[in-house]
């Protein structure tokens, strides 16, 4: 549809129960989710209603670690004893499109984490050496580096967005055209569309180049005459 870009954010958005599609995420694979979209186009062409993919293909995708695991080898790594109250807190911090070199009440309310930034939480986690005050006004909060995992949470969401992406939708694809019958000379721009969003993830990761799998058409010759993947 039109809209189906919207749709598809909105979606994601409503199944976001361990941040994995936060609104940073969302808006980095703002292309590449447009590419989808314009995957469902080409296989509606090729096949109709009937074969396109449908937002739950996405559903599945998740980190390896979660962020609350990645944090806390962080602090272990630092020796550095958080309680819970403190871990969700910095949790919700890297859940959001909060920068975590800027953590300021404005960004704070703006993202939904409250009216007011918890001070008493703050000063401990200041205390901690978790966060730097800026020694700002208004103030301003950074985290420190040796627990920032922004870094680790973004190479961790291309990994998971990938591995869904190869092991569930490849696979979906390469069922679908053969249950059609679709031959390679009538896939239009399908396989181009495939590799263009496959370079779109080795630019986000390049450890993904070395997992490259890729939708490979029926060979001319012999007995596998079926769409796989490899």
């Amino acid at each position: 549809s039109s809209n189906g870009l919207e749709d598809l954010v909105q979606s994601l958005s409503s199944v976001n129960s361990v941040g994995f599609w936060s609104g940073p995420h969302l808006h980095e694979c703002n292309e590449l989710l447009r590419s989808f979209v314009e995957l469902n186009e080409e296989l509606w062409k090729i096949i109709g209603p009937d074969g396109v993919l449908g937002h739950s293909y996405f559903f599945d995708a998740g980190w390896c670690e979660s962020p609350t695991q990645m944090f806390k080898q962080k602090c272990d790594d630092s020796g550095v004893d958080l309680s819970d109250l403190e871990t969700e807190f910095m949790n919700k911090i890297f859940c959001s499109p909060i920068d975590p070199h800027n953590l300021t009440t404005r960004a704070y309310r703006q993202y939904g984490g409250g009216s007011i930034l918890p001070r008493l939480l703050i000063q401990n986690l200041v205390s901690k050496n978790v966060l730097i005050d800026q020694g700002k006004s208004p103030r301003s909060y950074s985290v420190a580096e040796e627990f920032n995992i922004s870094i680790k949470m973004k190479d961790a969401f291309w990994q998971g967005f990938w591995d869904q992406y190869s092991y569930a939708i490849l696979p979906q694809l390469a069922d679908t055209l053969n249950a059609f019958a679709i031959e390679e000379g009538r896939t239009g721009d399908l396989l181009q569309h495939l590799e263009s969003i496959s370079n779109s993830f080795v630019e986000q990761h390049n450890v993904l180049e070395s997992q490259r799998r890729t939708l490979r058409p029926p060979s001319a010759l012999g007995a596998a005459r079926e769409w796989r993947v490899e």
